[in-house]
């Protein structure tokens, strides 16, 4: 932390091999989880996250930086566009890749949005869904020929109500897919008309 003192001071820095690097119209995001369990972020002052950062860093380096920004925890409407966005980007794979036209029905973004958000984690898990719960089935849907180019739409439906032509997804690999398949919760399925 200490080479921040320079930076902040003199607005460069010197790498291993001497070269000068201007900082001067850099700006520095120092992320951290000083105070995590100690202090509720959502409700506290900047002035009180300042003297938390003193605890773990050199009060002249504090002093240095310009602004300090409590964590806020997402809410569902920031959720629901990062999993937009990363839909967004799959479907745009399997477009390009493969010719399949991905859906993604409201009550599939449901079940991905509750199987993929922790409050300790925030967003990080939603990748993790969608690659079980969307792409990973479908690849395997495309390695078996049970899936042709063409519109592909995703659905929540209960497993017990699902007609012949629809897919429960996550069932083989067991985990949540097979609980899920296995009990009256709403699965996430696909299928092709």
């Amino acid at each position: 932390m200490n080479i921040f003192l320079g930076v902040f001071d003199e607005g460069r820095i010197t790498d291993n091999k001497g070269r000068l690097i201007d900082c001067s119209n850099a700006l520095f995001v120092l992320t951290s989880n000083f105070g995590a369990g100690e202090v509720d972020f959502r409700t506290a002052e900047t002035d009180e996250l300042r003297a938390l950062a003193e605890r773990f860093m050199r009060r002249e380096l504090v002093n240095r930086i310009t602004g300090v920004i409590g964590f806020r925890p997402l809410d569902g409407r920031h959720l629901a566009q990062i999993l937009d966005q990363i839909l967004t980007e799959k479907a745009r794979l399997f477009e390009a890749e493969k010719g399949l036209i991905i859906d993604v029905d409201q009550s599939a973004r449901k079940v991905l949005l509750e199987r993929g958000y922790s409050p300790d984690l925030g967003a990080r898990p939603l990748e993790r869904a969608v690659e079980e719960w969307v792409v990973q089935p479908l690849v395997d849907a495309w390695f078996a020929n049970r899936v042709r180019a063409g519109p592909v739409r995703f659905t929540a439906a209960a497993p017990r109500d699902l007609p012949d032509n629809v897919t429960v997804l996550g069932g083989a690999r067991g985990g949540a897919g097979s609980r899920a398949a296995s009990s009256s919760a709403n699965a996430i399925t696909f299928s092709q008309d």
